[in-house]
């Protein structure tokens, strides 16, 4: 195994040579560990972001999901990272993401236009 311990989050927040952290060498709420996986939102982006791995990184079902993107997005009270984690939802579920993106407070390296304009090119209506 290259890992001593099982990894049990959907996100690596620093990944060293012998062991993955969920953290980033800024912080580590979970809106930052996954937020910094994403950024800057370019075309490029959408590459990147795989439906499955959003979907099950979101839990949309609730389950056992403490360190999930829903739940950062939430304890992140609207700021420039839930805008990160609304904006990468818009993948699977792209009308709650226009639905949230437009309360958050954008992040010095992002604006409410170019998540607004990602999520509407990138975004997939969540089926119904």
């Amino acid at each position: 195994a290259q890992y001593i311990q099982p990894f049990t989050h959907n996100v690596v927040g620093i990944l060293w040579a012998s062991k993955a952290d969920y953290a980033t060498f800024f912080g580590a709420n979970p809106e930052f560990i996954y937020g910094i996986q994403m950024i800057p939102f370019t075309p490029a982006t959408r590459l990147l972001l795989a439906a499955d791995w959003v979907k099950e990184a979101w839990c949309p079902d609730g389950s056992s999901c403490t360190g999930g993107m829903k739940p950062a997005a939430e304890g992140a009270n609207g700021n420039g990272w839930a805008q990160f984690l609304y904006t990468a939802l818009s993948v699977v579920d792209r009308n709650t993401a226009l639905a949230k993106v437009g309360s958050c407070t954008p992040d010095d390296g992002n604006t409410l236009t170019n998540a607004l304009h990602w999520i509407a090119t990138s975004g997939q209506q969540l089926a119904s």
